[in-house]
């Protein structure tokens, strides 16, 4: 019988998002929202969290232990004003075949068919899914737009670019799109241009 392909998840966490209860409230639900996926493996690197952050990732590990799964892996990680930086340094603990990403405020919707498309064709090295990013005052989405979500480790990947990034293949490969699943995002009440302008002002002073 073929090995079963293994999957693993990746998420950076820190800022000003874990200096409220909030922020270790929706990395809880986050992680949950996964659980129907029974991920081989899940890294977080901590940038800066607090304890309501702590308990958290404490509470999913121990429930991962339960189920018979690997606990949580946490590494820290000096926070340099660089979300590409931080985010390779969670690809380099990857030792699963195909992995995903997520930030603390998301959720995923359709967890459970994740593993479905671990048996893809070899030619086919990632999919994307759609984005819910942005709701109004009635809980209806604004915003859609699709991201890369779920990548073949063989592929070779490299996040760039300090904001907004994006991942880079090493070589080409065929994209597919993961119909049932959706992430979710749920705004944690962050003023992002307090964080993006000054990462931004220095990128572009830099280059």
């Amino acid at each position: 019988m073929a090995k079963r392909p293994t999957l693993g998840l990746q998420m950076i966490l820190g800022g000003k998002a874990f200096e409220s209860e909030r922020g270790g409230n929706l990395l809880q639900r986050c992680l949950a929202s996964f659980r129907p996926a029974n991920l081989d493996q899940v890294i977080l690197v901590d940038t800066g969290i607090d304890d309501a952050a702590r308990e958290a990732i404490a509470y999913e590990s121990d429930e991962r232990v339960r189920r018979g799964l690997s606990p949580i892996e946490v590494y820290p990680f000096t926070w340099i004003s660089d979300f590409a930086a931080a985010r390779n340094a969670a690809l380099s603990h990857c030792t699963t075949d195909w992995w995903c990403w997520a930030d603390h405020d998301d959720e995923i919707q359709g967890a459970e068919a994740l593993r479905k498309l671990m048996d893809a064709d070899r030619d086919t090295g990632g999919y994307f899914a759609t984005y819910a990013y942005a709701f109004d005052e009635w809980d209806n989405c604004t915003t859609y737009h699709d991201r890369e979500r779920i990548l073949r480790s063989s592929v070779g990947w490299e996040w760039s670019g300090r904001i907004h990034e994006v991942l880079l293949p090493k070589h080409s490969l065929t994209w597919k799109r993961a119909e049932d699943t959706t992430w979710v995002h749920k705004d944690n009440g962050e003023i992002k241009s307090d964080r993006n302008l000054p990462i931004l002002l220095k990128w572009h002073e830099d280059d």
